[in-house]
């Protein structure tokens, strides 16, 4: 996640905005009960995360982002 936070370091257009907002979300998510991916929670994690990856595809289709890259650790 930090190579796309650093992509809009210093930056201060709505874009850039959007994608420090979810970058936070990723990381509120991820740490959001204190377990890690792979334990019991972890499907719920699953779920918050293709939540998040389901609204960035809406706000791409609104033009609002550019296209994202999907990291080698993400399915879908």
């Amino acid at each position: 996640m930090r190579p796309i936070e650093r992509a809009v370091e210093g930056r201060d257009d709505a874009g850039s905005e959007v994608v420090r907002g979810y970058c936070a979300a990723v990381r509120s998510a991820i740490t959001d009960d204190g377990r890690t991916p792979l334990s019991a929670p972890g499907l719920k994690l699953k779920g918050r995360l293709e939540a998040v990856a389901e609204s960035l595809d809406r706000v791409q289709q609104k033009g609002a982002v550019p296209p994202r890259r999907r990291s080698r650790g993400c399915a879908g």
